[in-house]
């Protein structure tokens, strides 16, 4: 066995975990950021509604009918920054896999490498 082999298994196991924990972090990123948006959309809506309330008690049908299209841009811009933060997520995320895989191909391909130059070393001896 070659010295580097346990070093490469650690690497290896290392790189494996790391993605698992990358993975977590984008999720729990995501998840807060969702919440956070949510949260947020809530707070506006609410905000909204007790607004609407109270003008609809002293204006007139015109002013209502204004206040509910704008509830309703809101809760659309609401949802396309939900959309994009889930995206962005995603993209983090895919982003995150590539690095992790490049890493795992090189590290193979410095095994291939090493093996070559010790099966070269080994015939030089030999002969």
């Amino acid at each position: 066995m070659n010295r580097r082999t346990p070093l490469m298994l650690a690497l290896a196991a290392s790189l494996a975990a790391c993605s698992d924990r990358v993975e977590d972090h984008a999720e729990r990123t995501g998840n807060a950021i969702a919440a956070d948006v949510d949260a947020a959309t809530a707070n506006v809506v609410g905000s909204v509604d007790r607004l609407t309330d109270s003008v609809a008690n002293s204006l007139d049908g015109v002013a209502v009918r204004s206040l509910d299209r704008a509830a309703d841009r809101l809760d659309g811009a609401a949802d396309r920054l939900r959309a994009d933060v889930e995206r962005h997520t995603d993209r983090a995320t895919d982003r995150a896999g590539a690095a992790l895989e490049q890493a795992g191909n090189g590290l193979r391909r410095e095994g291939r490498r090493e093996e070559i130059e010790r099966a070269r070393d080994e015939e030089r001896n030999n002969r």
